[in-house]
């Protein structure tokens, strides 16, 4: 675990079904972490302490920010799984898994800036992340 005292570092994707940011961040045993406030606007949730102890897997640590260090809610990519499972969001958790593939396993601060972007069109990425959790449904992936 990061220094709780030092804002640990994260990757921002914006996902474009509703132009949300969403901010990850890897700890020291390379688990991938997404703060909680951005999955449940996603989601269209709004109580997100409430969501955080019900899901059980979570941990607060510190981001930087423009105003300063700010307490963030972060949930664990199985948690995010469940959530979305239990909410029939699974654009959201189509979106996330993809999104957690290019995620670097080491990066540091708090930009990252990705070598080879991907362009494809939403409709095809859609089919594509179908087949992807019907693959992982089917534990074939």
């Amino acid at each position: 675990m990061p220094d709780k005292e030092k804002p640990v570092g994260i990757i921002s994707i914006r996902y474009p079904a509703t132009e949300t940011i969403v901010r990850f961040h890897r700890d020291d045993n390379n688990v991938l972490w997404v703060v909680g406030a951005d999955i449940c606007e996603m989601i269209g949730l709004t109580n997100i302490s409430y969501v955080g102890k019900k899901l059980g897997e979570t941990k607060k640590e510190y981001i930087k920010t423009k105003g300063g260090k700010q307490a963030v809610l972060w949930f664990s990519m199985e948690s995010i799984e469940k959530l979305c499972r239990e909410y029939t969001a699974v654009s959201v958790l189509n979106w996330i898994r993809f999104s957690a593939l290019m995620i670097p396993m080491k990066f540091k601060g708090n930009e990252y800036v990705f070598k080879d972007p991907i362009i494809i069109e939403r409709s095809t990425l859609s089919k594509m992340l179908d087949v992807m959790e019907e693959l992982h449904i089917q534990n074939v992936i």
